[in-house]
């Protein structure tokens, strides 16, 4: 077994192998690439994480990775709830059936674990390494709980006399208290790490960017040059930093020596297609002349048809209008003779009427003239 002593020379060795390795990077490129101040956002990286990608945004607050472990534990409470609830169907078996599901809660904390570590490990890209200390040693937290209330429970079926006090559903229900408790804690824990994180300005590794790495050397135990852990994961992350940056900057500069390169041997035939494009757009150009002088002539005859069409609708108006006033005035006409034609035919029945008034006078004196001279001739 290696002793104190031999353990804390690993230790400054591998502190200053990291040193060496960063200070091999040029520091031209944090100088370029350092972070920008802008009155709205605050400070910004200028750099990606990620090799081959450009620039990124910092990342804002983190939620889901709370959201995620609220579920779980509401999952773990409903487990907890199902386990006091009676089955009264007599053909299960109670027991089994609530250890099996507890299967399920396993698979639960697994899939949370795996997710809590990928949304750590992007937060500690971003930069926020503190969060990411505070917290690595939380993420396995439920599934190995979980797993340990499972071998317990497979434990519980397979030797079912130990305790032998209490029955197997109340040892599950026991044990699974116990669980929900730890998860409880858990969350707790975790759900004040996030608020603490969520509440930070800044990412805490650009500090390293501002700040000497390498404070002013105390008298310590660790003894004079000693990195500590902290600082051993900052170098790791600039030195990540400094490698994605250097493959931008080469990437960058292959991509300029080939547009020169493509520069300079293209200027004959950039001149040559240039020609060709200005002759052709010259003859374009007299060819759309000729088009819009021929388009103005027909417009022209357009036009001048327009406005004869236009003159012989204003005469067509005008005879309409004369028509118009010559109808209103016949019509005027028959109304007034029409009107002297009921007088006449009034005039002509009175008058017929006293010619027959008339005649049938004269008929009658006829008649008594006639009666007269017979009567005189009989007396006679």
């Amino acid at each position: 077994m290696p002793s104190r002593v031999q353990q804390q020379s690993h230790r400054d060795t591998q502190g200053r192998g990291l040193q060496n390795e960063l200070t091999d990077y040029d520091e031209s490129l944090l100088l370029d690439r350092a972070f920008v101040q802008t009155p709205a956002h605050g400070f910004g990286f200028g750099g990606d994480e990620e090799a081959g990608t450009g620039h990124v945004e910092e990342p804002g607050p983190i939620l889901s990775t709370a959201l995620a472990v609220f579920c779980y534990w509401a999952c773990a409470c409903a487990y907890t709830v199902f386990l006091f609830i009676p089955i009264y169907d007599t053909t299960l078996d109670d027991f089994h059936i609530k250890a099996s599901a507890h299967i399920l809660l396993l698979f639960l904390a697994l899939l949370l674990e795996s997710y809590l570590r990928v949304q750590h490990r992007k937060r500690q890209q971003a930069g926020f390494l503190a969060f990411y200390w505070s917290t690595r040693g939380l993420l396995s937290i439920p599934s190995r709980v979980t797993a340990v209330g499972q071998g317990v429970v497979t434990m519980v079926a397979f030797w079912p006399d130990v305790p032998a006090q209490l029955n197997q559903l109340r040892k599950l229900q026991l044990i699974t208290c116990i669980e929900l408790a730890a998860i409880t804690a858990f969350a707790v824990a975790y759900a004040y790490q996030v608020w603490r994180h969520n509440h930070e300005a800044q990412p805490d590794a650009q500090l390293y960017l501002r700040t000497p790495l390498y404070p002013t050397p105390t008298p310590s135990h660790r003894g004079t040059g000693a990195v500590v852990e902290h600082q051993a994961e900052a170098m790791r992350w600039l030195s990540k930093r400094c490698q994605n940056l250097q493959r931008e900057v080469l990437r960058l500069s292959i991509a300029r020596d080939r547009e020169e390169e493509g520069v300079s041997a293209g200027v004959d035939v950039c001149r040559t297609d240039l020609e060709h494009r200005l002759a052709a757009r010259e003859r374009e150009l007299r060819a759309l002349a000729a088009e819009k002088d021929v388009l103005s002539q027909q417009a022209r005859a357009a036009w001048s048809l327009l406005d004869e069409r236009t003159a012989a609708a204003h005469e067509l108006e005008v005879v309409k209008q004369q028509q118009m006033d010559e109808n209103a005035r016949l019509r005027a006409t028959l109304e007034e003779w029409s009107h002297r034609n009921a007088r006449l035919e009034a005039r002509l029945n009175r008058t017929q009427g006293r010619l027959g008034d008339a005649l049938t006078q004269a008929a009658e004196l006829r008649r008594s003239s006639d009666t007269s001279p017979s009567g005189n001739s009989s007396q006679s």
